[in-house]
């Protein structure tokens, strides 16, 4: 009996570890919903960002903002509990300019196609926004 009750926790534990993150699940839909929002409600168009060489600080509608000030701005939410969790990452590719947001391993979730700004010198303004799905 006491070792049918071990099989069965062992069992139970190794399903755990294969398991997906349900806490990243839910925070990268909560992300997925907030950015489809801000989408809408203010276009392609309507947002002002411009991203500087290093990616570690960005200009938004002349005002200097680091990376989470910028995320906080964009998506209208608290950005520290969802962009920041270890399965959510940003990637900038300097070569190709896009900012390429990307969920657990290395699958994408959305690309923004930058492209330089002549205002700002080493700088660059979202052009496009698309899911990568």
């Amino acid at each position: 009996m006491f070792s049918k009750i071990i099989v069965v926790f062992a069992i139970f534990g190794a399903a755990l570890c294969f398991a997906p993150d349900r806490l990243a699940v839910e925070q990268a839909n909560v992300f997925e919903n907030a950015f489809d929002d801000a989408y809408r409600r203010e276009g392609v168009k309507g947002i002002a960002v411009y991203f500087t060489e290093d990616f570690k600080s960005f200009n938004i509608d002349g005002n200097e903002r680091n990376k989470t000030q910028y995320l906080e701005y964009l998506l209208n939410v608290d950005v520290q509990d969802i962009f920041f969790h270890p399965s959510i990452q940003a990637t900038f590719d300097l070569h190709t300019k896009n900012l390429l947001i990307s969920y657990h391993y290395g699958e994408v979730l959305y690309v923004f196609t930058l492209k330089p700004n002549r205002a700002l010198k080493g700088g660059y303004q979202i052009k496009k926004i698309a899911p990568a799905y």
